[in-house]
């Protein structure tokens, strides 16, 4: 779990970041982002019932997304990057295969290198 100031709560925050941020999609996620006056990251995860119709599953789509994030975090390089972002993953599509922690963070590696690349 993300501790809570890496957390982005607020609605006008994650509007402010859909109307104004820059992004890029992978496979079945999706990354918009914007900068933010803070030292660290904040990050919000979302998945609508069209991608995932039962609650146990989106929930734990969500964990395995915030646990990459966290991992991916850990190192040095990569968390430099995403330092004073505000940041939101969307799954937009069911990845149609079981979601594993390896598959997600590879994903997540990969929507990330394609938005700082942008």
């Amino acid at each position: 779990m993300l501790p809570k100031a890496n957390r982005l709560t607020r609605r006008r925050d994650v509007q402010r970041v859909y109307s104004k941020g820059r992004g890029s999609a992978g496979e079945f996620i999706a990354i918009r982002a914007l900068a933010n006056r803070a030292q660290t990251f904040r990050l919000t995860v979302i998945i609508s019932k069209k991608v995932a119709k039962r609650a146990v599953d989106r929930n734990r789509l969500k964990r395995l997304v915030r646990q990459a994030v966290q991992e991916l975090t850990k190192d040095a390089n990569s968390g430099q990057k995403l330092k004073g972002q505000d940041i939101i993953l969307t799954v937009y599509k069911d990845p149609k295969t079981p979601y594993t922690l390896t598959r997600v963070q590879d994903e997540v590696i990969k929507c990330f290198g394609h938005w700082h690349s942008v």
